[in-house]
């Protein structure tokens, strides 16, 4: 997969013509003398949390297409200029994420096929293998722990390849948990956000979780900025449902993270613990909780990773905990009330942070 295309990027899936599609599958290695004709474009994924505009592209080619894609997911920002501009360093970690690992059969990515942007305009395009074959995950429905079982599963194998790698300091696309400033953002965020979210939710927390979200609106920096003597490696860094598609026909490779706009240098159990307040009922969620740390832990260790003990990993697991807050506090502020079954959902969703007292997170807090 390569990342420049000779053609100026389109705008809007509007603007993606079978030209240029041609051009973009030829630089990125899946044509080599074909041409796509037409191109059927639907919006995707919309109202549903994802960052910019996807649109399923179906093609058509001139020639034989029994090995070539038969429907792609584009991935564009938004129009608007200024969502354009929040968006852009987002997509420039996900365009730097695929050009550093191009898909293959041990990986948990689908395959880019292009990756073209233009960060003067804040232009950027991907074009990425549609995996809609797979069997989606929702937040809104709880994951059964078997499925549970299969992230963790595969989180160790991802996460082991990078424990601690030299190479870590040269992805310059990634966010580095280790530096403060990589925090700011979201603390801002947050901040601007609690009086609104407090003002239409906080009555469906407990109070020890209430008084948990609204300190972390003023110490999140300092308690997130991961320390030099913790182990880190690369995470996916938003490990909802949503972004998960399961194949349980497939051996090897039985789970495919999308949505790699957020991957960040940090403990890789944080990506479990968001995982698992986004993701489980709190009843499955203490029941297999240690079984499922611990089993990712063995793995870790099978994998080469063998500085690491339980109790280090549960340190890490209660500080990890604290990271969903970061979404669903800004999130959350922003969903009215009035919809229809919205309270329902939000109940379940705030459910979750009943791990927060579970494993004492507030004594993190200053």
């Amino acid at each position: 997969m390569k990342s420049n295309a000779n053609r100026p990027l389109p705008r809007t899936i509007d603007d993606i013509t079978p030209e240029w599609f041609t051009s973009a599958l030829t630089i990125g290695g899946v044509l080599a003398g074909e041409a796509v004709t037409e191109v059927e474009i639907e919006r995707i994924g919309f109202m549903e949390g994802f960052m910019g505009v996807h649109a399923r592209l179906t093609p058509q080619y001139d020639g034989p297409a029994q090995k070539l894609p038969s429907t792609l997911i584009a991935k564009l920002p938004d129009l608007d200029p200024a969502q354009r501009s929040a968006q852009s360093s987002a997509f420039k970690t996900e365009a730097g994420y695929y050009s550093a690992f191009p898909a293959d059969d041990t990986t948990v990515h689908p395959r880019c096929y292009f990756a073209g942007r233009n960060p003067g305009m804040d232009d950027h395009v991907l074009l990425i293998e549609d995996l809609s074959r797979g069997r989606s995950a929702s937040m809104i429905r709880n994951m059964p722990p078997a499925d549970a079982s299969t992230v963790f599963d595969a989180l160790a194998g991802f996460h082991a390849k990078h424990w601690n790698a030299p190479d870590l300091d040269a992805l310059d696309w990634a966010v580095d948990g280790r530096m403060p400033e990589a925090w700011l953002p979201a603390q801002d965020a947050y901040a601007a956000a609690w009086d609104e979210f407090d003002d239409k939710w906080g009555s469906y927390f407990s109070k020890p979780i209430w008084e948990i979200a609204k300190k972390l609106k003023t110490s999140l920096v300092d308690v997130l900025t991961v320390s030099d003597d913790v182990s880190v490696t690369l995470t996916h860094g938003d490990l909802r449902p949503e972004n998960m598609f399961f194949f349980d026909d497939v051996p090897s490779g039985e789970l495919a993270l999308i949505d790699w706009q957020r991957a960040t240098i940090q403990p890789g159990v944080w990506d479990l613990a968001y995982f698992v307040e986004f993701s489980l009922a709190p009843g499955d969620r203490r029941s297999a909780e240690r079984e499922l740390l611990q089993s990712y832990l063995d793995q870790l260790r099978a994998s080469g990773v063998v500085d690491y003990t339980f109790d280090m990993l549960l340190t890490d697991y209660r500080r990890g905990l604290l990271t969903p807050l970061i979404r669903m506090i800004p999130t959350g502020s922003r969903i009215d009330p009035d919809l229809p079954r919205v309270k329902e959902v939000v109940r379940t969703m705030l459910s979750r942070l009943d791990a927060l007292t579970d494993w004492d997170c507030g004594d993190l807090l200053p």
